[in-house]
């Protein structure tokens, strides 16, 4: 693993912290970047008929939010930014929320459900991140790797991790803070539905493996 995160650990040129946001590509991120891609682009191939006939009304918004939906999680795959991470997860949740609401009826209640959970996920990402920057002064992953293992034992940089183990096992849907999975499941649009097994989840996961590995460096 520690191989695969080398361009977060090896960091900035000269030890000097880059200006602005920083987006990193490597072995691990690319990979799961032509993933997701190629299952992004496999569901809206699919979606063409099925999408005229389940939202006839909406194919103009459905495809919008699906682009935006899609920009979000390439935005969480190759950021070197903790905060621009929450940022892009929030850009994927808030179009995957409206998306698995639009098909109406249940499907409103199952998108709320989501959408309360996957606030309070969001919520407990934040505190995290606004933990590690009141010790640190630093959003960058880099950064972050090199100033954290000094600090491990420090209270607050022990409750930033707890906040962002909690509030990403809500985005990861894992038990027991999976219950708003089920419903999401059974009442979004086909496509969606394929999207939140595929990626969504998925991309998620790959979220809280960076914290882990490229923040908290825990290898």
């Amino acid at each position: 693993m520690s191989s695969l995160l080398e361009p977060y650990i090896t960091g900035s040129v000269d030890g000097c912290p880059p200006w602005g946001i920083e987006y990193v590509v490597d072995a691990l991120n690319a990979y799961i970047l032509v993933i997701l891609l190629f299952l992004a682009l496999i569901c809206v191939m699919y979606s063409k008929r099925s999408i005229e006939h389940e939202l006839p009304q909406k194919i103009v918004p459905f495809y919008t939010l699906f682009q935006l939906l899609v920009t979000g999680l390439c935005g969480v795959t190759v950021t070197g930014d903790i905060f621009n991470m929450y940022v892009f997860v929030e850009i994927f949740s808030l179009s995957a929320y409206a998306l698995i609401a639009s098909r109406g009826g249940i499907a409103l209640k199952a998108g709320f459900t989501y959408l309360v959970l996957g606030s309070i996920g969001a919520c407990f990402f934040l505190l995290g991140i606004g933990f590690l920057y009141s010790v640190t002064g630093t959003l960058n992953m880099h950064d972050l790797s090199l100033l954290l293992p000094p600090l491990y034992g420090n209270r607050v940089v022990q409750a930033a991790f707890g906040f962002f183990t909690v509030g990403l096992s809500i985005k990861m849907a894992l038990f027991p803070l999976h219950t708003w999975l089920p419903d999401t499941h059974s009442f979004a649009p086909s496509e969606i539905s394929a999207m939140l097994s595929g990626i969504i989840i998925e991309v998620s996961t790959y979220a809280f493996i960076r914290v882990c590995f490229s923040v908290y460096t825990l290898n």
